[in-house]
């Protein structure tokens, strides 16, 4: 089994969580918990760092599918073997709306489950 099968939900028209259309204003930035807000342009942004190379090639790939189904692409980059860079905005407006902080709160969604899955699996 893997992990985008365990999370099809999340890929799952039906049961998805809606995203707003992409001229939502832009939003106060307010606590993302693991992201900063980063500028120029106004970013949310987040590093995660992986101990085993695996778990961090599922969480890619979920998040890549993830990015397709809801057509909002953040910037993902792998540095350093096991780091991950994410940041988010909405192009068309340079800013952070409400759209940026549903995929931030997604993007943490798969990432606990694909460290659950990981531990599970004993990686």
């Amino acid at each position: 089994m893997n992990v985008g099968s365990l999370m099809s939900e999340y890929f799952d028209v039906n049961t998805a969580p809606a995203m707003r259309h992409v001229d939502t204003l832009p939003v106060e930035p307010h606590s993302t918990g693991t992201w900063d807000v980063l500028q120029n342009p106004n970013r949310l942004h987040r590093r995660i760092i992986f101990q085993h190379p695996g778990i961090m090639a599922e969480f890619v790939a979920a998040l890549l599918e993830y990015q397709e189904t809801v057509s909002h692409y953040g910037v993902i980059s792998i540095e350093a073997g096991h780091d991950v860079d994410i940041s988010v905005y909405t192009h068309t407006l340079d800013d952070i709306t409400e759209l940026d902080h549903e995929y931030a709160h997604m993007c943490d969604e798969i990432y606990n489950d694909v460290m659950h899955y990981g531990l599970a699996i004993g990686r």
